[in-house]
């Protein structure tokens, strides 16, 4: 804790003295020093914290790339940047991530019930495969729409993913043949709607990413991470690097990065690139703007925030409930979208500190995402993610928390909450 207050005391005292290169260097180091004594302190290879120092470290090494491709005909990914309030972006983002950093460093008990529901009998395990099987290939071949269920939708799109982290848990602990099929079969079903679906290029590299996850979080100690059981994993991640800007060329056909050439067949003229995996995990640009939005227009004083009170009416109370879509609003107001047939062309992710600043400035900033630790610590403790390898739900909501430890905007977390409530009523059922 102390350490955390110490850099946040850095940071308001330096911000105007040293370069934002220097304070994201100053904020990795930080976050390497908070991320080594998480894993001291919990022993837990894998957490909601662990990867919230995770998202904070990758955001640092990329605006320290981003930054210094301002000026140069590099930054295409990043061209709406503002480069006046760069400094004030990356201070923005150093002590809204402190705050978030103390927050969840303060919860050490367990104050909301626990959502854990244990699933032992091998019989039961494999009947639970075939209903996440099915969830998992129902788009393929039936195309059914969940979205209409609000929260209970998300999560039926959920399962089959999430079913991957469970049984390559149980492969992992048990080293089970068995449950190592069950694995991989339902991460080709989820890679295959991914190339042949989704819009996303994390739909692609997702899946993996689960897999490997509960892989070591079976095996219940880091050092298999610096083995050669992570080599696969490496390899992964390199291809998809490579391919990242590629992927980008080709929304919702996928399977064309590996098979089309890399130049225009047309004209011979190199296809634009769309920017790396680092320009692109880089928030900046985001965070600059938003201190040209309030220069221009003051603070918004909660309305933009505010739009979150229809999201915590379920759907099923208000089947017409408008999509929230905070992402495309920031865009076109930015200047970086525009609206077609009533829809943004663009989405924006504001990031959690900066949506702060922007309706409430640096109180909102401090004390909302010291609430957003808070927060976040609570539900993870909900979990019980490592009290046992057959706690079916606990695992599922964990991996859906990993994955939901870099947030774009607030809106995240009321659906965080709306999922949890889902499964506390599940457990109440079974």
């Amino acid at each position: 804790m102390l350490i955390h207050i110490f850099f946040l005391f850095l940071y308001f005292i330096l911000h105007s003295v040293v370069s934002p290169v220097t304070l994201s260097y100053m904020l990795l180091a930080h976050s390497g020093i908070g991320l080594y004594n998480a894993y001291k302190k919990s022993k837990q290879i894998l957490s909601v914290n662990v990867m919230i120092y995770v998202n904070v470290i990758l955001a640092a090494i990329s605006n320290i790339v981003v930054i210094g491709l301002v000026g140069t005909t590099n930054n295409i990914t990043n061209s709406y940047i503002i480069p006046e309030f760069i400094s004030d972006g990356i201070n923005l983002w150093c002590i809204g991530s402190t705050f978030t950093f103390i927050g969840f460093e303060i919860i050490s008990r367990d104050y909301l019930p626990k959502i854990d529901v244990l699933i032992t009998e091998e019989k039961h395990l494999d009947s639970l495969f075939y209903v996440m099987l099915f969830l998992s290939t129902q788009a393929l071949f039936l195309n059914l729409n969940f979205s209409s269920l609000g929260s209970i939708g998300s999560l039926i799109n959920l399962v089959g993913i999430m079913g991957i982290m469970f049984f390559s848990r149980l492969w992992s602990k048990l080293e089970s043949v068995k449950y190592r099929t069950y694995a991989f079969i339902l991460l080709f079903f989820q890679v295959l709607g991914a190339i042949l679906f989704s819009y996303l290029r994390v739909a692609l590299i997702g899946p993996f990413v689960i897999m490997f996850l509960g892989y070591f979080v079976g095996k219940g100690d880091i050092k298999y991470i610096f083995t050669y059981r992570a080599i696969p994993f490496i390899i992964i991640i390199f291809i998809f690097i490579q391919f990242f800007g590629k992927l980008g060329e080709y929304r919702s056909n996928f399977s064309e990065v590996f098979t089309s050439s890399f130049v225009n067949e047309g004209n011979g003229e190199e296809v634009e690139k769309r920017g790396t995996f680092i320009e692109r995990s880089a928030n900046i640009s985001q965070l600059s703007n938003i201190f040209k939005l309030v220069q221009r227009n003051g603070f918004y004083n909660g309305s933009v925030s505010g739009n979150l009170v229809a999201a915590l009416i379920p759907r099923f109370l208000w089947p017409d409930k408008p999509e929230i879509q905070l992402g495309s609003w920031f865009a076109v107001e930015i200047g970086a979208g525009y609206i077609v047939d009533d829809k943004s062309n663009n989405s924006i992710n504001m990031t959690v500190p900066g949506e702060l600043y922007l309706d409430f400035g640096w109180w909102g900033v401090g004390i909302g995402c010291f609430l957003v630790g808070v927060f976040m610590a609570l539900i993870w403790n909900t979990t019980a993610f490592y009290e046992s390898d057959y706690n079916l739900t606990g695992v599922m909501f964990g991996g859906y928390l990993f994955f939901s430890s870099f947030p774009g905007d607030l809106q995240i977390y009321i659906t965080i909450l709306s999922v949890y409530l889902t499964f506390l009523v599940i457990k109440k059922l079974l």
